[in-house]
């Protein structure tokens, strides 16, 4: 439950501070004595309550206070709501601890990954319009976060991309069970995926891509939120390719060097024109805009009552 002061009730004058968010039709119950405005007010909160389109929802809250201005109220809630609780910073661990839970409730990791890559690829797509006939090239980490990267490679072949998979280490030391199975999919699609593991640290980048076929996109997916000390090769040859490169830089969570907790970074951090996190802002990721670009939290499936006694 949180807490935010909110301005005056135009019913009654009063402020409303520190008001515990509850359940929609409280609120309503609470501001509306009249069941029919109840009834009108929680119709155009459901109408008009999209996430997707909160400018809209502004827009609909002066009409409604020509007409009642406690069912504007209310909806002038809803909106302080929205934007308090999805554009709120969690910690690492908090997201770690909501992911788990979320697993244990039956939405897999598997699921949450495959959303994570699909709703980056669809920014990216936003951004940049037709892939098709694109060079993408994707640096791959072993840990969930190149799990992600494998997803965002599948669906922008889907769109026509020219797809080349760098994974920094070989398939069996791939970490993960999700991150397994993206790239045994991969490897079924040959016709429209390069695939290339590093099998050494010396392993030397620049060698395996051609001068004449340079990424019109570089997808960071090599470290996520849980890095830790030293950046290390082939790791730290593939972050400063990706910022020698002159293309466009898209980062899968986190700009790899970059502490997600506390927005310190390593000795080399890559620098992004966009970054895509999940389910909610870190709270070290926004101090470095410098790093992230354009920077987006998108959802991916983990059912709300997974931040139970977490957030």
């Amino acid at each position: 439950m949180h807490q935010l002061t909110l301005p005056l009730c135009p019913k009654d004058g009063h402020s409303l501070t520190c008001l515990k968010f509850i359940q929609v039709s409280d609120f309503l119950r609470i501001l509306v004595a009249d069941a029919a405005v109840v009834a009108a007010a929680a119709a155009s909160a459901s109408e008009f309550f999209h996430p997707k389109n909160p400018a809209r929802l502004m827009q609909d809250i002066s009409m409604h206070a020509k007409r009642c201005n406690c069912v504007a109220f209310a909806l002038q809630i809803l909106y302080f709501r929205y934007n308090f609780m999805n554009c709120m910073e969690i910690t690492v661990d908090q997201m770690y601890k909501i992911e788990n839970k979320g697993h244990d409730m039956g939405f897999l990791k598997k699921f949450m990954m495959e959303n994570a890559g699909a709703a980056a690829v669809r920014r990216l797509v936003d951004e940049l319009g037709d892939m098709s006939q694109k060079h993408i090239l994707v640096f791959a980490g072993l840990g969930n976060n190149g799990g992600d990267g494998l997803v965002m490679a599948r669906h922008l072949a889907g769109y026509g991309a020219q797809v080349t998979v760098m994974l920094l280490g070989t398939p069996e030391k791939i970490k993960t069970e999700e991150s397994s199975w993206n790239w045994s999919i991969l490897k079924q699609m040959s016709s429209s995926v390069k695939l290339i593991s590093v099998d050494s640290p010396d392993f030397d980048i620049s060698s395996v891509i051609l001068p004449d076929n340079p990424a019109d996109v570089i997808v960071d997916a090599i470290l996520g939120t849980g890095i830790l000390g030293v950046i290390r090769e082939p790791f730290l040859s593939a972050i400063n390719y990706i910022n020698q490169a002159d293309c466009y830089k898209f980062a899968v969570d986190v700009p790899s060097g970059l502490n997600p907790q506390t927005g310190e970074t390593a000795e080399v951090c890559s620098k992004c024109n966009m970054t895509v996190t999940f389910h909610k802002m870190k709270q070290g990721i926004p101090k470095r805009r410098d790093l992230t670009g354009k920077l987006f939290a998108e959802k991916i499936g983990i059912p709300p009552q997974a931040e139970e006694g977490i957030l």
